[in-house]
């Protein structure tokens, strides 16, 4: 019996740790900025788009902004916005981009983003229409102008160790 329950709680204590690391991806975290975004829209439109049960969001911290009581809802947009920047703020702290010249720019990284999340571009185009945003950040632009193949550019299979445009991504959609 108390086998049984043993193995309950383990398995309640596992589903609610992986529901806790799972975070979004960038599929989700560019809905949600095309939401906030959208010119046509007001704050309270927004919000209620996000807040539709629907509407699926695998981050806590979104959540508890977007389902908050206490914050207006232009005020729940602009802590999203500070959300999304912090999550830009943690990656350029890390040792390995602390020295760099130029860090990559909220804009910019969203409109990344989109580029490779467009069905219709094939990989030599994505990185072309990346290329045209000029200098974006030293990491980026070392994988933008390095000799691999535009695929790998992207996502790089072969080598997990070698940075691609996803690797950088997930760095700053996934601190740890």
């Amino acid at each position: 019996m108390w086998i049984i329950l043993f193995a309950i709680l383990l398995l309640g204590i596992l589903i609610f740790i992986n529901r806790k690391r799972e975070g979004f991806n960038t599929t989700q975290l560019l809905s949600i900025y095309t939401i906030i975004t959208d010119d046509t829209t007001d704050g309270d439109e927004k919000i209620k788009l996000l807040a539709d049960p629907s509407f699926t969001i695998n981050d806590s911290v979104i959540e508890n902004i977007v389902k908050s009581e206490v914050f207006s809802n232009n005020e729940k947009i602009l802590k999203l916005y500070a959300y999304f920047d912090e999550l830009i703020d943690k990656r350029n702290e890390k040792p390995a981009y602390v020295e760099n010249e130029r860090i990559i720019a909220f804009d910019n990284l969203f409109y990344i983003i989109k580029i490779l999340q467009s069905t219709e571009l094939e990989a030599s185009e994505q990185i072309l229409e990346i290329k045209k945003l000029g200098l974006i950040d030293d990491a980026f632009d070392a994988v933008l102008n390095s000799d691999m193949s535009d695929t790998l550019k992207i996502i790089n299979v072969d080598d997990s160790k070698q940075p691609s445009l996803q690797n950088l991504i997930n760095e700053i959609v996934y601190p740890v």
